[in-house]
């Protein structure tokens, strides 16, 4: 970017110059890069979940008890949750025999 200025005194014009374009250039530059880096970071992690979302619906597709994705992922979190009680249960129970 270049600024020009014009001052005009009584008998002669003068224009002078700025240049900004060093520090604008830099600036632009450096939020360039810091947005494909994020832009690189989102693309790994969407190639990273691509396959485990191929996965569940293709499990979705084919089980009689599911339908949706949402329904599997729900069962899997109750699974976790029960094996976290019976895990701490059977800890318990250790301690006191």
């Amino acid at each position: 970017m270049r600024l020009a200025t014009t001052h005009t005194t009584a008998n002669t014009t003068t224009t002078t110059t700025t240049t900004t374009t060093v520090c604008v250039c830099a600036s632009l530059s450096a939020e360039c890069a810091s947005l494909q880096l994020y832009r690189d970071m989102l693309l790994s992690r969407l190639e990273s979940t691509a396959a485990a979302q191929r996965y569940l619906e293709t499990v979705a597709k084919t089980a009689q008890e599911f339908h949706e994705i949402h329904e599997i992922v729900a069962r899997h979190m109750t699974l976790v949750s029960t094996q976290q009680v019976s895990t701490s249960v059977y800890a318990v129970a250790e301690k006191y025999t």
